[in-house]
């Protein structure tokens, strides 16, 4: 009963995690072995390689930096896949580096499930052949995902996303800012520049000169940064090199993301995951992003078939929250929209009822939480 799981992110550690403790509380016997970080550990994973060290990496040009790790950890992982011989694979995200572990598991017989899918629908698609070929089912996070995948005959159900499986959070807007010390009156932009170095070294100084130019204008608007705990000291480091003038009013706290997003009236959001937790907050957002200039050429010519990179833009099929990529990640227009969405009251309304159009797609139909659909899939395997 022997389970081995691949996860490179920080994220999919947080959802894998709550799928090994479901499948242990089904069947104590199981053993899930693998690449993950903390979350997956203290759910019970034998940790073989740790993802905070050797994973967590995006973007063309920095993933090159980190290739020979990466090619080390697949060393490591296979030969325990070797002596384990487990029964199910679970491959969640990370598709650079798990695609390549799909060929070689489903070499050695062991049935493949990749969980939080590959965005082959916005890039690279020509790999659906790869995935036909190495992956038996495809659990993706998001509805239209699912119809991408059946529509290329490959074996896909749509699991819900892992975010609607947590708690929600009890406490008021205002309970929240009691908790952080500030006043429910004063106006509260949330700034989030990302979970990884290379976001944070692109887009925070970036943040922080919008910050400097909606201050100019109204200087009662304070800033709050929810650090990610992958980048923790590498955003003080960031702020430490900045103009001291410009950050010495920021609130900083470590974590406690979906907290702020409740808390203030509106926020900055590097793309990726932390816009769906923007969009299930309901709270006012716009989406900023940016790479290595050499990064976002290439990638520009090789995404194709997307209108836009937010992922709550992608399940509603129109921008319901206007984004601000590479070039147009500038200071000035990003400052414009937020005190748009500060003081236009039609245009906060409608954002939010959009927002919460997006929270109702991702629910889906008589799903169960995703641990528990994720695991009856795999239990059906074993």
């Amino acid at each position: 009963m022997s389970i081995f799981i691949s996860s490179g992110e920080l994220s999919g550690d947080e959802h894998t995690a709550l799928i090994v403790k479901e499948l242990k509380s089904l069947n104590p016997e199981i053993k899930v072995f693998g690449m993950g970080a903390n979350n997956l550990q203290a759910a019970g994973m034998d940790l073989v390689i740790d993802s905070s060290h050797e994973g967590s990496v995006m973007g063309l040009t920095e993933v090159l930096g980190h290739v020979r790790k990466l090619f080390k950890a697949s060393k490591v992982l296979l030969e325990q896949v070797d002596q384990r011989k487990p029964k199910v694979a679970i491959l969640v995200d990370f598709p650079d580096f798990n695609l390549r572990m799909a060929k070689k598991l489903k070499k050695r017989g062991i049935n493949v499930i990749y969980f939080i899918s590959p965005q082959l629908w916005a890039w690279r698609s020509g790999r659906i052949k790869h995935i036909k070929k190495y992956v038996d089912i495809v659990l993706p996070i998001f509805p239209f995902e699912e119809k991408f995948y059946i529509e290329n005959n490959v074996k896909a159900k749509y699991v819900g996303h892992p975010f609607l499986s947590r708690e929600e959070i009890r406490k008021t807007k205002l309970e929240i800012r009691q908790d952080f010390g500030i006043d429910e009156s004063i106006p509260l932009v949330a700034l989030l520049p990302g979970s990884r170095k290379s976001e944070v070294r692109e887009i925070l100084p970036n943040l922080i000169a919008t910050k400097k130019i909606i201050s100019s204008k109204n200087p009662n608007i304070k800033f709050v940064i929810p650090i990610a705990p992958s980048v923790t000291t590498f955003v003080r480091e960031v702020l430490s090199e900045l103009n001291q003038e410009d950050v010495k009013d920021l609130i900083l706290l470590d974590g406690q993301a979906r907290e702020v997003l409740k808390a203030v009236d509106v926020s900055v959001v590097a793309s990726g995951t932390a816009t769906v937790e923007a969009a299930l907050s309901e709270t006012p957002f716009c989406i900023v992003y940016k790479v290595s200039k050499i990064t976002y050429a290439i990638g520009k010519r090789l995404i194709t078939g997307v209108k836009y990179v937010g992922m709550p833009n992608l399940i509603s099929e129109k921008e319901i929250v206007k984004e601000f990529i590479q070039d147009k990640f500038d200071p000035e227009s990003v400052s414009a929209h937020v005190l748009n969405l500060l003081n236009d009251t039609s245009l906060r309304e409608e954002t939010i009822q959009s927002l919460k159009k997006v929270k109702q797609k991702l629910s889906g139909d008589g799903l169960l939480s995703v641990d528990k659909e994720v695991a009856k899939i795999i239990l059906q395997m074993l």
